[in-house]
C-alpha cells in the first residue's frame, strides 16, 4: 500500500511540475509580447526585449528537460529528434551558467563583489554540467537503438553473407528457427540467462519504440539485446535460442566501417509499417 502511495505521490508530482512549466512558458511568452509593445513606443530599453527573450528561452529548455530527462518516459519513448532537443536544451543551460560566471567573476575582479559570492554561481555551473551529461547520456541510448534499427533494415534489404573459415565474420547471422517467439518464450529466455549469469537479460528495445515507428519498422513481438554475438553471454545466448528453435538475428554492425550496434535481435525480422 506504501509503494502504491509514494507511485501516486510520483506520479501526481510530476504532473504538477509539468504544469508548472507550462505556465512559467506561457507566462514568459506573455512578459515576451508585453515588453515587445514597450519597446515599440518607446516605453521601455531595447535591452528589456533581450532579457524578455532569454527568460522565454530558459522556460522552454526547463521544460524541455522536465519532459525528456528528468520525468517517467522511457527510452523507448523517446525519438531521435527529441532526444537532439533535450541536448540542445542542457547545453544552453551549460552556456547561460558559464555567462552568468563569467560575469559573476569580472564583478569580483573589478572589486564590485567578494569572492566568496561567486560559490552560487558555480554550483549552478556544476549542476548544469551534470544534466548535460545525463542529457548525453541518454541520447546516446536513443542512438543505439537508431543504429539497431539500421542494422535491421539492412539485414532485410541484404541476404546473409556466408562465414569462410579465412575472412571476417559476416556483418549478421540469421538462425531461422521454427518456432512462433512469444511473451512466455521470452519469459523462459530472461529466467534462463538470469540464472547462468546471476545478471538480467540487458534488453536494449523490447517490441514498439518510437525510433522503430520513426524509422518506419514494425517491432512488435521482437526483442533486441545488447550483447556482442560473439562474446560469451552473445554465444551462450544464441545456443539457447537455437537449441529451443527460436529465431534470431546475430548483428556484429550495421555499416562496414561505420557505426557499430552489435545486438541479438530475438524474433522474426522487423518489417515495414503499412501507412493507414
Amino acid at each position: 500500500m506504501l509503494t502504491i502511495r509514494l507511485a501516486a505521490i510520483f506520479v501526481l508530482t510530476s504532473i504538477a511540475c509539468r504544469a508548472q512549466d507550462s505556465i512559467r512558458v506561457r507566462s514568459a511568452a506573455e512578459d515576451l509580447e508585453r515588453v515587445r509593445e514597450l519597446v515599440a513606443v518607446g516605453a521601455a530599453p531595447r535591452h528589456q526585449l533581450e532579457l524578455a527573450e532569454e527568460k522565454l528561452q530558459e522556460a522552454k529548455q526547463a521544460q524541455s528537460l522536465d519532459t525528456l530527462l528528468f520525468s517517467q518516459v522511457k527510452i523507448e519513448e523517446l525519438t531521435e529528434s527529441q532526444a537532439k532537443e533535450m541536448v540542445e536544451a542542457a547545453t544552453g543551460f551549460v552556456d547561460r551558467e558559464k555567462l552568468r560566471l563569467d560575469q559573476a567573476l569580472k564583478m569580483v575582479e573589478n572589486g564590485l563583489r567578494p569572492k566568496h559570492s561567486l560559490e552560487p554561481f558555480e554550483d549552478n555551473l556544476t549542476r548544469a554540467n551534470h544534466t548535460l551529461g545525463l542529457a548525453k547520456s541518454r541520447a546516446s541510448l536513443v542512438q543505439e537503438l537508431v543504429a539497431i534499427v539500421m542494422a535491421e533494415k539492412e539485414a532485410a534489404e541484404h541476404p546473409a553473407e556466408p562465414e569462410t573459415p579465412k575472412g571476417p565474420k559476416p556483418v549478421f547471422e540469421k538462425f531461422d528457427g521454427k518456432m512462433a517467439f512469444s511473451t512466455a518464450e521470452l519469459k523462459q529466455v530472461m529466467l534462463a540467462y538470469e540464472k547462468r549469469f546471476s545478471s538480467p537479460l540487458p534488453i536494449s528495445a523490447r517490441g514498439e519504440t518510437a525510433v522503430h515507428k520513426a524509422l518506419g519498422y514494425d517491432h512488435r513481438g521482437r526483442v533486441d539485446v545488447g550483447l556482442k554475438p560473439d562474446g560469451e553471454q552473445g554465444l551462450w545466448l544464441r545456443h539457447y535460442l537455437e537449441v529451443a528453435k527460436i529465431p534470431y538475428f546475430a548483428f556484429r554492425k550495421w555499416v562496414p566501417g561505420q557505426a557499430t550496434a552489435p545486438h541479438i535481435h530475438i524474433g522474426p525480422p522487423s518489417t515495414r509499417l503499412v501507412a493507414d
